[in-house]
């Protein structure tokens, strides 16, 4: 099922229980959309409304507030400390943020 690290893949010694807080919380998180997902799903792309897509990204904003965001916020601290500041730093500068699709003086809906 998961993939093992690779004998040429660069290795950090992890405490389990920081690995296992990281992986629950992504584990919820992938199984929980494909859940969302599915029980949103369409047998033609047509059958997707707009109010069926707006129904389903408001049940994933909900589950995330309340299930995911406060744990996923909680654990990465501590695997951020397995690596060096700079390491951390260089990571995260690569990262894709989310960015409005609207102006200040817009609403966001």
């Amino acid at each position: 099922m998961h993939a093992k690290a690779k004998p040429e893949t660069e290795s950090v010694i992890v405490a389990k229980e920081d690995l296992v807080n990281a992986w629950l919380v992504l584990e919820k998180l992938v199984v929980s959309l494909r859940k969302i997902g599915s029980a949103h799903a369409v047998s033609t792309p047509g059958e997707l409304t707009p109010e069926v897509e707006r129904q389903m990204f408001l049940e994933i904003g909900k589950f995330v507030s309340e299930n995911v965001f406060d744990d996923a916020n909680r654990f990465r601290i501590p695997l951020g400390d397995y690596l060096p500041d700079e390491e951390a730093e260089s990571l995260a500068d690569q990262l894709e943020y989310w960015k409005p699709q609207t102006t200040q003086n817009q609403k966001i809906n």
